[in-house]
């Protein structure tokens, strides 16, 4: 099947998707999203994902994770709304700037409700307690995702609502100056290990052209 169908298809897969999210029948809705979303995927690997968005000139990838994401919030699935919203926004700086940031605008209000509802899920100790603990840092994601997911939403929260949710901004700016500050010990401990394996292959060549240079110097003298 080549691209052009291939992109007809997800197209349709998408607009039926669209058709059954505003019927209210959310199930139905997320079987043929998930078959668009595993169209475009297949498109988009093949390059130019954002070169034919759809009519709201953003790609079509994105556009099926957001609906995916609403169908999930209205389901009461909190754990995979969130997830849908957050991959909706990855290729962000791929996207075309001014209708990306109309779109920006709406997955960031449906992920802050979707965060709320995770947070109020937790008691007032629990939060208490999350926020004045000393965060652990997994530097293999990016910030606030580098955090123990138990936390991140109260990150998230203030990072998509910070004047709503300004009672987490100690506990945020805390984690961030931990998560640079690993972040930098790493880089230098990398750095440090790079010096030495730098100098090391030096010395293991200046070595062998030494050996080089005694081996010649030898066949040299032994053939007059």
């Amino acid at each position: 099947m080549s691209t052009v169908l291939k992109r007809h298809m997800a197209r349709q897969l998408y607009d039926a998707g669209y058709s059954l999210f505003h019927e209210g029948r959310y199930e139905q809705a997320l079987v043929e999203l998930r078959r668009a979303e595993d169209t475009f995927r297949k498109i988009d690997a093949r390059g130019h994902p954002f070169s034919n968005p759809l009519p709201n000139k953003i790609s079509g990838m994105a556009n099926t994770l957001f609906l995916q994401g609403s169908c999930y919030q209205k389901l009461g699935d909190t754990e995979n709304a969130i997830r849908c919203f957050e991959s909706s926004l990855i290729n962000g700086k791929f996207e075309r700037r001014k209708p990306f940031r109309l779109f920006e605008h709406s997955v960031r209000e449906n992920l802050t409700l979707s965060y709320e509802n995770k947070v109020n899920s937790m008691s007032d100790d629990t939060i208490a307690s999350c926020i004045q603990e000393a965060p652990s840092i997994d530097t293999s994601f990016l910030f606030p995702f580098s955090l123990d997911p138990s936390v991140i939403p109260l990150a998230r929260l203030y990072e998509l609502a910070p004047v709503r949710y300004n009672r987490f901004r100690d506990f945020y700016t805390a984690a961030g100056k931990k998560d640079r500050q690993i972040r930098r010990a790493d880089r230098h401990s990398e750095d440090v290990i790079m010096k030495k394996m730098r100098v090391a292959a030096f010395g293991i060549l200046a070595v062998l052209w030494l050996m080089y240079g005694v081996a010649v110097v030898n066949v040299l003298f032994n053939s007059k």
